[in-house]
């Protein structure tokens, strides 16, 4: 199944009051306030064909992270995890073995 047949399934399953009531949680919740007290070491990814979260927007919030680090998954979309899990693990296998491994 393509991953937008999963979110279909999904967004049926939870019904449009969930949906709209998790979006409106989202945005009362900007991510930029709580980055900067993130302390540990942190990996942000993005697939360079993600149309949702473009490259200069999470330059940004890289940029808030006190040990923030970008990661660009290449050929793939917004959901990395399910397009390229692959090339996703081995990107967070590089990150986790730390600079001595890059």
């Amino acid at each position: 199944m393509s991953y937008a047949g999963v979110l279909m399934r999904d967004y049926i399953r939870a019904g449009p009051r969930r949906l709209l009531g998790t979006v409106a949680e989202a945005l009362r919740d900007p991510v930029e306030i709580a980055l900067p007290g993130v302390l540990a070491p942190t990996l942000v990814v993005r697939g360079d064909r993600d149309p949702i979260a473009p490259q200069e927007w999470i330059e940004a919030m890289v940029a808030l992270l006190p040990h923030g680090r970008i990661a660009v998954v290449p050929g793939a979309g917004h959901a990395a995890n399910y397009s390229a899990p692959g090339r996703l693990a081995a990107l967070i296998e590089t990150f986790i073995a730390g600079p001595a491994a890059v």
